[in-house]
């Protein structure tokens, strides 16, 4: 079992992968205006889920929660927790801010996962750093960002994954629904494939 919690302040639109793999167990958040004052509490009984994906057969859905507020500037803190099992070739992307205009005054990640799998990462558009710590056959690894200001949107802009920072996580060790494999370079991922 692998799990990922993370913590951040972002837009009114929260979107979760999920699969018979990668579930949810724990979901939270608080609107707060620029007072401090809490305007809405969200369970994770007021997520919604969407069964839409691009592929054509597949088992993955997505719970999502978009919040419009009555006025503005808020503040949402969504707190949740990702679970997947051993079917599992990458882990969530650390993605603090997931579009342009969008303001974080705090943003918390992190990753357990067996020491085996030789997890490894990727930092892109950014100088984040990851800690990574053992903790006896597990290793942790956590990313945290504090008062990261908007990335202003222009006109013909990049896709905001190609500007915006995030982390991406794998396993160099993995299994994939009973199928074992290494991804350390292309050559192994390759022949798994």
């Amino acid at each position: 079992m692998f799990t990922v919690f993370s913590t951040t302040a972002a837009t009114g639109l929260l979107t979760e992968e999920c699969s018979k793999h990668h579930k949810l167990p724990a979901f939270e958040a608080i609107v707060t205006d620029d007072s401090g004052n809490v305007i809405k509490k969200i369970k994770k009984g007021d997520l919604k889920r969407t069964d839409y994906t691009s592929e054509m057969a597949t088992d993955y859905y997505t719970m999502y929660h978009n919040y419009t507020p009555p006025r503005y500037p808020i503040t949402i803190e969504y707190k949740w927790t990702s679970e997947m099992d051993g079917s599992v070739i990458m882990f969530p992307t650390f993605m603090p801010a997931e579009a342009y205009n969008v303001q974080v005054d705090k943003a918390l990640y992190t990753l357990e996962a067996p020491a085996s799998m030789m997890c490894r990462y990727k930092v892109l558009n950014s100088d984040i750093k990851v800690q990574h710590d053992k903790a006896g056959d597990t290793d942790r690894f956590t990313v945290a960002v504090n008062s990261m200001k908007p990335i202003d949107y222009e006109p013909n802009a990049p896709a905001s994954r190609e500007v915006l920072p995030m982390v991406h996580f794998a396993p160099s060790q993995f299994e994939y629904l009973g199928n074992k494999g290494t991804g350390g370079n292309w050559k192994e991922f390759g022949q798994w494939i």
